[in-house]
C-alpha cells in the first residue's frame, strides 16, 4: 500500500539470499522462481494428474449416460415385443353382433327379430 515490499513476499518469490563462495563482496545471489506451468515448459506432474482425473471423470459420466440410454432402448424394445406378441382380438361371434342390432327392450325380454 505504501510502496514498500514485504520481506516475506521477497523470500517467497526469490528465496533466501546467499553469498558468493568465490570471495566476492557478499552480494546476494538468488534465482527467480518460474511460475508453475509457464509457457514452453511441460506441465507439472500434479497438474497433469488432475487433468487426467478430470478427463477420466468426464469419460465415466459419458459412459453412464450411454448405459442409461441403452437400458431405455432395451425397455422400449421389450415393450414393443410384448405388444407384438399379444393375442390379436378376434372378431365377435355372430350372436354378439346380433345383440347389438337389437333394441334395448328386445335384449331385456329376449325377443329376437324374425326373418321372413
Amino acid at each position: 500500500m505504501d510502496g514498500q515490499i514485504d520481506p516475506s513476499e521477497m523470500l517467497r518469490v526469490f528465496g533466501e539470499a546467499s553469498s558468493k563462495k568465490d570471495g566476492g563482496a557478499g552480494a546476494p545471489v538468488s534465482e527467480p522462481l518460474a511460475p508453475p506451468n509457464a509457457p514452453g515448459e511441460p506441465p507439472s506432474s500434479e497438474a497433469a494428474l488432475s487433468a487426467e482425473i478430470k478427463a477420466l471423470r468426464a469419460a465415466l459420466v459419458a459412459k453412464d449416460e450411454l448405459l442409461a440410454a441403452k437400458d431405455r432402448h432395451i425397455e422400449d424394445m421389450s415393450l414393443s415385443l410384448r405388444l407384438l406378441a399379444a393375442p390379436i382380438s378376434q372378431p365377435q361371434p355372430p350372436s354378439q353382433a346380433r345383440k347389438r342390432n337389437q333394441t334395448f327392450w328386445q335384449r331385456i325380454f329376449g325377443k329376437t327379430e324374425k326373418t321372413q
